[in-house]
């Protein structure tokens, strides 16, 4: 028996499109969000190209949780920079 590969877009993982006609990787490269390089797709603010997720949101969701990551990370940096202000003007 023959399997036929299910092809998706690698970028927002639709069974509809190919990464060459989705949209959302397009505005992703125009917002200067992602690049390509080597073939592979980056995140601007890293070399490390980022990881296929297929059947899991495609690398959309891989860059949307990183930043969601960063963010998390800024606040609670952010929060403990302020309390440690906090408590030398005590």
């Amino acid at each position: 028996m023959v399997k036929i590969r299910d092809l998706r877009c690698i970028w927002c993982d639709s069974a509809e499109h190919g990464q060459r006609d989705c949209a959302e990787l397009k505005e992703a490269l125009r917002c200067d969000l992602v690049y390509y390089e080597g073939g592979r797709i980056h995140p601007m603010d890293s070399k490390k190209p980022l990881r296929p997720n297929f059947r899991n949101g495609g690398m959309k969701k891989v860059l949307e949780e990183s930043v969601a990551l960063q963010r998390n990370y800024a606040t609670t940096v952010g929060k403990r920079i302020g309390e440690a202000i906090g408590r030398k003007d005590s």
